[in-house]
């Protein structure tokens, strides 16, 4: 059976009316579109409203939108508006007041009206400004014020906008008499009238801007008397005072003034006090006897009272001398200051503790804080102060200056206080000043010394050694000195002892002894009035070395050196009472010596020169040793030649003069001696000295070069002409022998060459060396 295909019947007729609907409406928009819209669209919007307007005022701002066919139609109510500043106008978008501005404050603000559909928009300025000024009220209106008296005003401004407000800074103030009344501060304080004489005045206040003025009335009168008080006010007072009492009256304006010879005067008690109420002498109380009394001012105008109770007292002080007139005083002293009180019964008395002290200048002097010592002052420093004695219950004081002079001597002091010096020596005396401030002055060279027994002792007044005391004899004397400049003058007692010893020496002072034997060393003491004294008995020996000298100490042994061995050894005596010490060499040797020879370079000595002798021991076994140490030497005539005797220079001669003398060497141990004979010779050559030592000099320049003869007795003398003169390189600097050009030297080339100078008799050179650079 062949089956029949069945097809869907209205799926094509739907799809149709589907596709139908959808052009209708394409072709129905776009019908609209360029028959309507193409046609007619909005392409400006225009604002109007009155300019200016003013502060808090509201306005109405018309959009008239301008269409594509140049129609046009207000559409306020269909924009939507906006402010660029809404600090100076607020624009609204309610419903039913669109397009009504409101201004907030003085400026300018954009206003903006926006089409939502089609984002056209249109803009006018707008600009609030001020309300105008219209009229100016001053408060309080027509014020009263008294003299001295003050009135604040305020200016108060009436604007266009209905509104008020308070100007009194801004305004000019002024017054038609300011003889009456003024502004008193018109930039610090505006408004403020200050009043100068009774009267009435016009006070203005004027706008600079507008010029709009405001005025009022002010008017000025007299002050009057409130009330007033008497000064002092119950006051005491002693018997025989007149005081007077002031009355200070207080008026309405605020202000006081005098008006003791306006009121009436009268006193409780005339037997105490009497009060004047003569035209000349209102108010002054006379005081009568001791009591009290009430003193009544009465203002015959007021009937206004006022009183003042016044005790009176025994008589007071009026016044206080110092009987010390403008006084001085040494530095370091003390000065009584006596005060006098006069009292108000005309009496006066000496008063001691009644009063205080004072100094103006207390570094320079000050009073003594205790209570017994009332009024004395001490002096501290030179210079000036002023003395004020003062009563304490009534303030009232006198002063005199004090002048401080500088320390005044008052006594001398020899030191040391009593001297004592053993016989033969000296003691350097002082004396000193005392000033009255304890300080001290050495017046030692400004005194005359001198001495009561001359044999005891001398004392010096040669400059420079005043007081120098020198004891001549033991015993005792008066040691005078007198103050040149004041006369003023001290003694002393000088007692001088027996001479004592001051220092010790051993002989020989080096003792040679042969080992074996035996030397006997003496001690002698050194006394202070330069005596000597055998003390070998009385002093204790010590050996340093035992092993090479014993020396003895017991009595009949004292000072015997005994050989133990070869070698050195210190023997060493001190005192026992003093501890003054000496000491001696003892040396120890094996052998004795025979014979001295003394060796010499040369028996003649240029003038000036040094030679160095030697002293050479020949020995029992034939041994010679150099003994120059060991001994001493001695000149005949030290004028002609000296010899040292110091360790390490012993045996150095040296030529002082012209002439022949014996020089003796002297062995300490064996007491061998030897002598020769030198001569002095005219001073020698000794070395050359070449000026300048070492110069640079460019290419082709000269350098005289000069050759100094340094002689053995200190001498100089100018030997360029004398000298051969060589230079180490010819090529490097050249030097003349010539006569009168001799030392003349050459830079040749770049580099130092050494100069010599040869003495051609004695072979004596010497040398400098001389550098050429180049002259850039």
């Amino acid at each position: 059976m062949k089956r029949r295909r069945i097809q869907p019947r209205k799926t094509h007729s739907a799809t149709t009316i589907l596709l139908m609907v959808v052009l209708i409406c394409i072709t129905g928009f776009a019908g609209y579109y360029f028959g309507v819209l193409k046609r007619t669209h909005l392409t400006d919007i225009e604002l109007s409203h009155q300019l200016p307007m003013d502060i808090e005022k509201s306005r109405q701002i018309t959009a008239t939108g301008r269409f594509s066919d140049n129609s046009s139609r207000d559409i306020t109510h269909m924009v939507t508006w906006s402010s660029s500043d809404i600090g100076i106008a607020v624009i609204s978008n309610m419903k039913g007041t669109q397009g009504i501005v409101h201004g907030k404050s003085a400026g300018q603000a954009i206003i903006t009206a926006r089409d939502p559909n089609t984002g056209v928009t249109g803009a006018t300025r707008l600009k609030v400004m001020e309300a105008d000024l219209v009229s100016i009220s001053l408060t309080p209106a027509e014020s009263t014020i008294t003299i001295g008296q003050k009135q604040q005003l305020t200016a108060i401004g009436a604007f266009s906008d209905g509104k008020k407000k308070e100007i009194t800074p801004s305004v000019i103030w002024g017054s038609s008499a300011s003889s009456i009344a003024f502004p008193e501060d018109p930039v610090g304080r505006p408004g403020l009238m200050a009043s100068a004489a009774p009267g009435s005045t016009i006070i203005t206040a004027k706008d600079p801007k507008t010029g709009v003025m405001g005025t009022t009335s002010l008017t000025v009168s007299e002050a009057t008397l409130v009330s007033y008080a008497l000064s002092p006010d119950n006051l005491t007072t002693a018997l025989g005072a007149d005081l007077a009492i002031t009355a200070t009256g207080t008026f309405s304006d605020g202000s006081t003034r005098d008006i003791t010879a306006e009121l009436l005067w009268a006193s409780s008690n005339q037997s105490v006090v009497r009060i004047d109420d003569s035209a000349a002498g209102k108010g002054v109380i006379h005081t009568r006897s001791v009591g009290s009394a009430v003193i009544t001012a009465t203002d015959p105008e007021t009937g206004l009272t006022a009183s003042s109770t016044v005790a009176v007292t025994t008589a007071g002080i009026v016044s206080l001398s110092i009987l010390q007139r403008n006084p001085s005083v040494p530095l370091g002293e003390n000065l009584q200051f006596t005060v006098r009180g006069k009292y108000t019964d005309g009496s006066s008395r000496i008063l001691k503790g009644a009063v205080a002290w004072s100094s103006s200048n207390p570094a320079v002097a000050a009073f003594h804080a205790d209570k017994n010592q009332k009024g004395l002052v001490r002096s501290i420093t030179t210079g000036t102060t002023q003395i004020t004695a003062t009563d304490p219950k009534t303030g009232i004081s006198a002063s005199t200056d004090l002048t401080v002079i500088p320390a005044k001597l008052i006594s001398y002091e020899i030191s040391p206080r009593f001297p004592s010096l053993a016989l033969g020596k000296s003691q350097q005396l002082e004396v000193n000043g005392i000033f009255t401030d304890q300080s001290r002055k050495n017046l030692t060279a400004a005194s005359t010394w001198s001495v009561a027994n001359p044999s005891i002792a001398e004392i010096s007044n040669t400059p420079g050694k005043q007081g120098l005391i020198t004891s001549l004899s033991a015993g005792s004397t008066t040691i005078h000195v007198k103050d040149t400049e004041t006369g003023g003058s001290t003694t002393t007692t000088l007692v001088v002892t027996d001479a004592e010893m001051v220092s010790m020496t051993v002989s020989p002072d080096h003792a040679v002894i042969p080992l074996g034997q035996n030397k006997q060393l003496t001690a002698t003491g050194i006394l202070s009035d330069g005596s000597k004294v055998d003390v070998t008995q009385d002093v204790n020996w010590m050996s340093s070395n035992l092993s090479v000298a014993l020396v003895g100490n017991t009595s009949g042994q004292k000072g015997t050196v005994f050989s133990k061995s070869i070698g050195v050894s210190i023997i060493t005596i001190q005192e026992p009472s003093s501890g003054i010490k000496g000491s001696s060499k003892v040396s120890i040797t094996g052998k004795e010596l025979v014979s001295i020879n003394i060796e010499t370079d040369s028996l003649e000595i240029p003038l000036g020169a040094d030679l160095t002798l030697k002293a050479i021991g020949l020995f029992s076994d034939g041994s010679r040793e150099d003994i120059t140490e060991s001994g001493s030497w001695s000149s005949e005539t030290p004028a002609v030649i000296t010899v040292m005797n110091s360790p390490g220079k012993k045996g150095k001669v040296t030529a002082a003069s012209m002439g022949m003398t014996s020089i003796t060497f002297t062995d300490a141990p064996s007491e061998n001696r030897k002598t020769i004979s030198l001569s002095v010779t005219a001073a020698r050559l000794k070395s050359i000295r070449i000026d300048p030592i070492s110069p640079v000099i460019y290419l082709g320049d000269l350098q005289q070069f000069k050759a100094i003869g340094e002689f053995t007795d200190g001498t100089g003398k100018d030997m360029t002409e004398s000298v051969e003169w060589h230079s180490s390189d010819p090529t490097l600097a050249s030097i003349r022998n010539n006569p009168g050009r001799k030392g003349l030297a050459t830079a040749l080339a770049v580099g130092s060459s050494i100069i010599t100078a040869i003495h051609l008799e004695t072979k004596i050179t010497g040398k400098a060396d001389i550098t050429g650079r180049v002259n850039w």
